[in-house]
């Protein structure tokens, strides 16, 4: 079974998402796991006023996992921050999270935490942060061909306005 998510709820979901973050971390740099944590990365880079670096790691083709491939490196200059926010779409088996973290392990002086909007409830690897536990298959809203094309639009548009809206609750 899927579930579709749409644009607002969407964009709702990364507001709640970093003020989650933001009652128990202070991260001064954000790194975005591409490709489905693009636009949470975006979103709470900009929420925090701080940088975002990405890494591409990917582990499915169409809706099958398979084995997992880092296409890049962490970029070295996540070493000048003290406090980084991973951020992913979503942890499903927890296997991109763990090679990640695996990665990560080369910076020692820096206090990682992970922070996705779901989460399945079968995964080994849980973010410290999440906005929902679902065992459904999610669509994203720029995972549609023409929504997605929309959605790139409606963030650009409102990204600043859900932001305003969430750092004033």
């Amino acid at each position: 079974m899927k579930r579709y998510i749409g644009a607002r709820e969407y964009m709702n979901m990364l507001g709640k998402l970093s003020k989650k973050i933001e009652s128990e971390y202070k991260p001064d740099a954000v790194l975005g796991i591409l490709r489905g944590g693009k636009y949470p990365a975006m979103f709470v880079s900009k929420y925090f006023g701080v940088p975002e670096f990405d890494i591409r790691v990917s582990s499915y083709s169409g809706m099958k996992q398979g084995s997992i491939v880092v296409h890049g490196k962490i970029p070295d200059e996540i070493k000048k921050y003290r406090n980084v926010i991973v951020i992913d779409d979503l942890v499903d088996s927890g296997r991109t999270i763990k090679e990640v973290k695996n990665l990560l392990e080369k910076y020692p002086s820096v206090n990682f935490k992970v922070a996705t909007i779901f989460m399945k409830p079968t995964t080994s690897e849980r973010p410290d942060f999440y906005v929902e536990v679902d065992s459904k298959w999610i669509v994203f809203p720029y995972e549609v061909s023409f929504i997605g094309a929309l959605f790139k639009f409606y963030f650009t548009m409102n990204e600043d306005k859900y932001i305003d809206k969430f750092k004033k609750q």
